[in-house]
Formats: structure tokens, sequence, C-alpha cells
């Protein structure tokens, strides 16, 4: 039996690599940076120390635009911010907490703001987990068989 994944600690490459596995791509086996998506294009997925650009990247974990692609049928979206400090000029403590309720499930995650780059990058995060656990509802386990991350 393969392990389940904790999505709530899904971070970079490997929740990037999960959010295609879900989307029913295929990574390429000798190029473990490109994945075949659902209609048969190549796609790059960078490593989380890759800087470089490519025209064909997909990072959903860190760049909301690619986040927001990432939908259900009839499902409802929210988040709220809650900061923990006194002193909102430094949000080191800053709770993102984002929802999806539809399609017979709901999934909610979490994450602390100081745990990121940037509050776009936590926003993109929290979506993608989101995402995954709305969509794993009913499934016994969501399984992670992804190859290593070198070239």
């Amino acid at each position: 039996m393969k392990p389940q994944v904790d999505l709530d600690t899904l971070r970079g490459y490997a929740l990037n690599c999960t959010v295609a596995t879900e989307l029913g791509w295929m990574q390429d086996t000798k190029h473990k940076r490109w994945w075949i998506d659902a209609e048969g294009r190549s796609r790059t997925i960078l490593f989380d120390d890759d800087r470089q650009a490519a025209p064909s990247q997909f990072d959903p974990a860190h760049d909301p635009t690619d986040a927001w692609t990432l939908d259900g049928d009839n499902w409802h979206w929210s988040y709220y911010e809650r900061y923990e400090q006194h002193n909102a000029n430094n949000p080191t403590w800053l709770d993102i907490e984002m929802c999806a309720i539809g399609k017979d499930a709901e999934a909610d995650v979490t994450l602390l703001f100081a745990d990121f780059a940037s509050k776009a990058e936590a926003h993109a995060t929290a979506r993608c987990i989101v995402w995954l656990k709305a969509r794993s509802v009913g499934q016994t386990s969501l399984c992670c068989d992804l190859q290593s991350n070198e070239v």
C-alpha cells in the first residue's frame, strides 16, 4: 500500500507535481521537469531553486494565476486573513484560511504568512491544497508516486 500524502504540508515543487498528477498529467520518465498535460502538450514544472522562467511553466504553488485555474463544478471559494500580532504593519503571524464548498465536499486550510515569500504565494499554495483536499473527498487515499527531483 502506498503512503497517504499529507496535503497540508505540501509546498513548492512537490505540491506542483501533486496538482499535475491530479489533473491527469504524466511525468516524462527521462526528464523529470517535463510533463505531458491532458491535451498532450509538454509542460515544465520547475524545481524550487530554479529562477528561470519557461514558456510552458506550470507553477500553481507559487503563481496565483496558475492556482486560480484550479476549480470545481459549482464550487464556492472564500478566504480570510487574521492577524495574530498587534502590529499589523509587520504581519509575521498572519493566518490565511481558504475554503472551498461544493461537489458534496468541503475543504479548508490555514497557513502562516511568515512561511512564504509573499502573500500571493501563500494564497496560491492555499488554493492548491484546498483544491486537492476537496477533490480527494470520497477517495480512500490520495497517494503520491512521483519520481525524484533529479534530472
